[in-house]
């Protein structure tokens, strides 16, 4: 046990002293069961201890043997990976809203109309779309 286990033993002892009979089966009671957790505490160390290999001792798993069935399949697929062209991903998208900023930023003396036709024309809005986003670009 180390010194905490037991200052809370001796607390749990102290109150039990001055309690009344029930209480004082309570709190013999949780002596008890702290007792009774330290000890399994301190055992459960050990044996992890006891049980934990040495570093030196650990050893790596043998690799098993290769067929030569198993390397057929295995060129095979690489052929099949290496016909596939690899594929550009384009990291950088441009939203809606930098698009509509950007049209209203090169028009600035177009109207509201215009305005909207070229979302229309250029981004492919539905007239609701145009309108929601001409006015949330130009707040």
């Amino acid at each position: 046990m180390n010194a905490t286990t037991k200052a809370t033993i001796a607390q749990a002892t102290v109150k039990a002293a001055a309690a009344p009979k029930a209480v004082k089966a309570k709190a013999e009671k949780v002596a008890q069961v702290i007792v009774a957790k330290a000890a399994e505490t301190a055992k459960a160390k050990v044996a992890a201890k006891a049980k934990a290999p040495a570093k030196a001792e650990v050893k790596a798993p043998a690799k098993p043997a290769v067929k030569a069935k198993a390397e057929k399949p295995a060129v095979k697929v690489e052929k099949a990976v290496k016909a596939k062209p690899a594929a550009k991903v384009d990291t950088k998208k441009v939203t809606k809203k930098a698009q509509a900023l950007e049209i209203m930023l090169k028009n600035p003396e177009a109207g509201r109309q215009k305005i909207l036709a070229m979302f229309e024309s250029k981004l492919g809005f539905s007239k609701a779309q145009a309108n929601t986003y001409y006015y949330l670009v130009k707040a």
